[in-house]
């Protein structure tokens, strides 16, 4: 859409006005052409492969300064640049420096020990007419063997020479790797003279140097000129309680003389043993069964997952999947893994087992046991949370918090148990602790290795930096890491997971794992850290390059592996050798486990500053993938002991089949000006200036202090101002670099920047200067003031806080998050507080709380305060953390009668929508029992109508119209099918009358959804005799009730009236027509006397009667239902003689 009108508007402009904008388009694009070239001339190409070129250099016509020309050599892949017959590895325009691959000289190779027959050849480079001398501190002449002599001679006239001598007595007096060349099969020169074009190396007369170790199997010498920065330095471096039951008479002892003796007859004893024995069982594991369940339920925080994405399975569902346990894939700390289906899909359940239980939690379920009756009318006693629960509750809400490929999908969870149990996505290929060091061991590549590497290091990696949160593992191994399809590692197993924020660094907690991969730091401190995951990283990627276990042969194999890391033959022996073969055509198979290696020793540090984060490591793996990707003639080459004699570590490279070495040239513009009389014509950049070469005649352009880019090159790829402050931000090294003290804040400015000290002080940050505007004494005063006002602060804080959480806890218990999705309106304490303005009209009272009028949205409404207390005195909490107070609130069970009615009329109010059902606007779930929101009824409820003190005239239409109306509704709930509605407290009271006294039925505190249900609580008069009998409600129940509201209709009087029932009196006498009609309200007869006969008006009341009669039925069958009930009341109205 948005780029349609962009093409009207631009047909719509005149055309100058289009001339003009594509002339600025131009400029535009010309500008950031120049700019993206990356320090080059337009049009000119800025790279050739790999290798930047800058301007002075340049590919093509044009593109370069005179004899600065580059020749990009495309029949490689990627491309090679050269200059001559040299290949540039890199160039640096800061320094001046080119770095190229030179000729390595090779002699006496497989040749006698004193010929003097060279299999080398003459190495020989003239950089005469060239812009190129060879750089003096950075390059140094080496060479290597036994008993050679290596020349350095150089310059146009050969005035230059020098050289060194190697001996020794045998390879293994030669120097060691890493040792300082000294001449003991190695020597060098360290630096070169100045001004040096022409450079030449040869052999000196090897026959003046006895050569000792020749037959010992000396290999070849070799020389050549190297930068010194080639040379690769090794850095430094894993009772069993069962409670029996079954007993008979004193369970506490086991002697015979302890065991009870039959006082009656065998037989009747037997039969009385056996109706014990079935009570036993059914109340010692079916019923605490079902209570416990339903407890471990709620304290789990079933209710809540039920919200989220997420299953909750049931224990009999578990069993199902798993077919009753029957494959078992595996075993940890916390419980067993069985294999199932789910769905078609296959599924891994780990089945958790509860262990170090308290004595407590054995002595609440043996008090359980012993007394059923008494258990089933108190609150089950909610079990002590264990280490496998701790386990499990972290697992489940750490991997609600994560989706990543590389960590295994949790599918649902069974609650029902002390220790949840888990439902997780199967990984077909086990563990990498199988793959490793299993019975049946899978030949595992390289490759592979890296790549699980890489796949773990991701997924921890992402959980250390997810969102505001960060999440360490704490338990990482091989037997964590599961391989799916094509060996894709996915971690698993959060038991010992903990969110922590991301500025809180260290936690302490107890970490259950395994004690061969945890952190020496975390064993001796106790805290744990994201660096504790990388240390046991680093022993799984140890395990991953020598295939040992961390512990093996009664060795940690963290510690060896530390202790002879330096000794480089003993740490290539400890990695896998059955891995090498497979690898051995590739020639960076060791070069890429060495650098495994020294990331292992990075981790394993004991300095856990010195450890690399995750992500670090991550990057590092990353980079050993082209290692094994390139091809062979990139190929790099270490000679190693066996080459030349344990002398050096120096890194060759493969170049069209010579060995050769990077060397640095020096480079100027060694002619056209100078820097003298500023006539230097190649600097042309603005903030640009010259410098003398340092290495013979010409000259190098530098930017100005402040400013970066190539000096080279006018405009924006000149030198350009340094952003100090924006790199200040990137890293700590830039914070050195452009200090700012004090806490001063960094401004930038042309050329440079400022720091600006910061209020409340004054100066200059750049030199320390800033100072305080007031003293520190006042500071001090002031710092007392407020540190007093904070502690106030804080008191306040905690209060309000403790009083959110309080919210949060019974929010979350009474199922606000669930009415929210159901989209019912929720309202906070405060809200409703204004709403009423604070409780300032009373309007009601109930059993559960009272009635309060208010406006909201500039409509009346009635909210309903609930007074009911839970049974479980709480008093005034400890400040304590968020999870364990709603544990105390979970540990209320199902709560008490009062949170249970309002409970339930939110659900059943959220459920229905009718004209004579009173609407629910919302609720408040922040308290123990909620508060609900209503229309507001202005003419009250039935009750007040009827008996109140101020009685009104209702005529018998009314009467008939409100009974009309209840019956709707109720029916109307009724009708809802399998979700039918039983409201149980129908009465006057739970009538209330709108305009025109349309009736309203309320309070559904004691509704149900079901045909049938338990646990009724309702006015006594009003209930049904039947329910009380059976503890059983139904709609039939809810007829009985509108039966009697019906009889007081027609009578006006109380069901419970003068010490007597009406609905008792008005059965007995209803065959008797004149005691019948006497019941009837005469007041109403009176008052119809103007607009009906007499005669109709008995008969319309006789009628009703007749109704009300059989809903007081005892057999529930006989009586109608309230469909039929509200279809004859309605013939009744249309009948013409009732007609107003």
């Amino acid at each position: 859409m948005a780029k349609n009108v962009m093409r009207v508007a631009v047909l719509a402009m005149p055309q100058q006005l289009i001339i003009v904008l594509l002339l600025l388009l131009y400029m535009w694009a010309l500008l950031h052409a120049t700019a993206a070239a990356g320090g080059q001339r337009a049009g000119c190409s800025s790279k050739c492969g790999d290798v930047d070129i800058p301007f002075p250099f340049g590919i093509g016509v044009d593109c370069a300064w005179p004899r600065f020309d580059v020749v990009c050599n495309q029949s490689f892949t990627p491309p090679r640049p050269y200059t001559g017959e040299i290949e540039i590895i890199d160039i640096s325009l800061e320094k001046g420096e080119m770095r190229f691959y030179s000729l390595v000289l090779q002699d006496y190779c497989n040749n006698s020990p004193n010929t003097t027959e060279s299999s080398g050849i003459y190495s020989n480079f003239n950089a005469t007419d060239t812009p190129f001398l060879f750089a003096e501190e950075r390059n140094e002449f080496t060479a290597i063997g036994c008993g050679t002599i290596g020349l350095l001679w150089g310059k146009d006239d050969g005035s230059y020479l020098t050289g060194c001598i190697t001996s020794c007595a045998s390879l293994d007096a030669a120097a060691h790797d890493g040792e300082p060349c000294t001449g003991l099969g190695c020597c060098q020169v360290p630096s070169i003279p100045p001004n040096l074009n022409v450079l030449n190396l040869d052999w000196g007369n090897p026959s003046l140097v006895p050569n000792y170790a020749w037959n010992l199997g000396a290999p070849c010498s070799y020389a050549f000129v190297a930068d010194k920065g080639c040379t690769c330095h090794d850095t430094d471096g894993s009772y069993e309680c069962k409670c029996q039951f079954g007993y008979r008479g004193d369970g506490r002892k086991n002697d015979s003389q302890g065991r009870c003796r039959p006082m009656i007859p065998a037989t009747i004893a037997n039969a009385i043993a056996i109706v014990c024995i079935v009570i036993v069982l059914l109340g010692l594991f079916w019923l605490p069964k079902r209570w416990k369940r339903r407890v471990f339920f709620d304290n789990n925080g079933g209710r809540l997952l039920k919200d989220m994405d997420i299953i909750v399975f049931t224990e009999k569902e578990l069993n199902k999947i798993t077919n009753k346990k029957c494959t078992k894939i595996g075993e940890g700390a916390f419980g067993e893994v069985y294999k199932g289906n789910h769905n078609n899909q296959p599924v891994a359940v780990k089945y958790s087992i509860a262990k170090n239980m308290t004595q407590t939690h054995y002595k609440d379920v043996e008090s359980i046991n012993q007394n059923v009756f008494q258990t089933a009318f108190c609150q089950p006693k909610v079990p002590p949370s264990t280490t496998g629960q701790d386990a499990v509750v972290n697992e489940i809400k750490v991997q609600l918090q994560i989706r990543h490929p590389n960590i295994v999908r949790l599918i649902g969870c069974c609650m029902e148990t002390e220790v949840p149990m888990l439902v997780f996505e199967f990984i077909p290929n086990g563990s990498l602790e199988t793959v490793l060091h299993g019975i049946d061991q899978c030949s595992l590549s390289l490759q592979q290795r890296l790549n699980i590497a890489i796949g773990s290091a991701e997924a921890l990696a992402y959980m250390h930096w997810h969102g505001h949160h960060q999440i360490i593992h704490g338990d990482i191994k091989p037997g964590n890491i599961l391989l799916g399809d094509n060996l894709m590692p996915k971690v698993s197993d959060f038991g010992s997971s903990e969110l922590t924020l991301k500025v809180k660094r260290a936690r302490k907690w107890n970490v259950y794992a395994d004690m061969n991969y945890i952190d020496p730091v975390y064993i001796k401190t106790g805290d744990f850290t994201d660096k504790s995951d990388v240390y046991s990283f680093g022993v799984v990627l140890l395990e991953l390059i020598t295939r040992k276990k961390a512990k093996y042969d009664d060795r940690s194999l963290p510690v060896e592996f530390v202790s002879h890391y330096e000794d480089e033959d003993t740490r290539r022996k400890m990695y896998d050798q059955d891995m090498l073969p497979t690898e051995a055509s590739h020639p960076h198979c060791m070069e890429c486990l060495d650098r495994m290696a020294d990331i292992v020793l990075r981790c394993l540090e004991n300095e856990v500053g010195k450890r690399p984060t995750m992500a670090e490591v991550l990057e590092e793996l990353k980079k050993l993938i082209p290692l094994l990707t390139t091809t062979p003639v990139e190929l790099v080459y270490n000679f190693r002991r066996e080459d030349f004699g344990h002398a050096g570590s120096k890194r060759f490279v493969n170049r069209d089949g010579h060995k050769r070495v990077p060397t640095v040239l020096d480079w100027a513009i060694r002619e056209y000006g100078s820097c003298s009389g500023s006539v230097a014509p190649a600097c042309v950049s603005d903030h640009s200036h010259c410098n003398n070469s340092n290495n013979g005649e010409g000259y190098i352009c530098k930017c100005s202090e402040g400013y970066d880019g190539n000096p080279y090159l006018k405009g924006n790829g000149g030198c350009i101002d340094i952003d100090e402050c924006h790199l200040r931000t990137k890293s700590s090294i830039y914070g050195q670099l452009y200090p700012c003290y004090n806490g001063s804040r960094c401004q930038n400015t042309d050329g440079g920047y400022k720091c600006i000290c910061r209020f409340p002080h004054r100066g200059d940050g750049t030199g320390k200067g800033c100072k305080p505007i007031i003293p520190l004494r006042i500071v001090a005063t002031l710092a007392t003031v407020c540190a007093m006002v904070a502690l106030l602060g804080l008191a306040w804080f905690i209060r309000c806080e403790h009083k959110a959480w309080e919210q949060r806890g019974f929010f979350e218990s009474n199922g606000g998050q669930l009415l929210k999705d159901m989209g019912v309106t929720t309202f906070t304490q405060e809200q409703l507080d204004t709403i009423t303005n604070k409780k300032r009209t009373k309007i009601g009272k109930g059993t559960f709380g009272e009635v309060y009028k208010g406006l909201h949205d500039d409509q009346e409404v009635a909210v309903k305060y609930s007074t009911a207390k839970s049974s479980i005195r709480r008093g005034k909490y400890e400040f304590v953390k968020e999870m364990a107070f709603r544990k105390s609130i979970s540990s209320n069970g199902d709560g008490t009668l009062g949170q249970k009615a309002s409970v339930n009329e939110i659900i059943v109010q959220s459920q229905m929508r009718h004209d004579n059902v009173v609407r629910l606007i919302g609720c408040c779930m922040e308290t123990e029992v909620p508060m609900l929101v209503f229309e507001f009824i202005p003419n009250g409820s039935l009750e007040t109508v009827l008996h109140g003190p101020d009685l009104w005239a209702l005529s018998l239409p009314e009467r008939l119209d409100i009974a009309i109306g209840s019956a709707a509704a109720l029916a109307y709930m009724h009708s809802l099918g399998l979700q039918s509605i039983i409201h149980g407290d129908v009465k006057p009271a739970n009538i209330l009358l709108g305009k025109d006294l349309v009736p309203k039925v309320s309070d559904f505190g004691s509704s149900k959804l079901g045909l049938a249900t338990k646990e009724v609580c309702a006015d006594k008069n009003y209930i049904d005799p039947v329910c009380m009998k059976t503890n059983i409600v139904t709609q039939k129940s809810d007829v009985y009730s509108f039966g009697i509201v019906l009889i007081e209709l027609i009578t006006r009087k109380k069901a419970k009236y003068d010490g007597r029932n009406v609905q008792s009196d008005f059965v007995n006498c209803h065959t008797d027509n004149n005691a019948r009609r006497e019941m009837y309200d005469q007041d109403m007869l009176h008052t119809d006397a103007h607009s009906l006969q007499p005669d109709q008006c008995i008969e319309c009341l006789d009628t009703m009667a007749a109704i009300a009669v059989r809903c007081l039925k005892d057999d529930v069958d006989e009586r109608p239902t309230m469909a039929e009930v509200l279809e004859e009341l309605k013939q009744l109205r249309a009948s013409n003689e009732l007609m107003v």
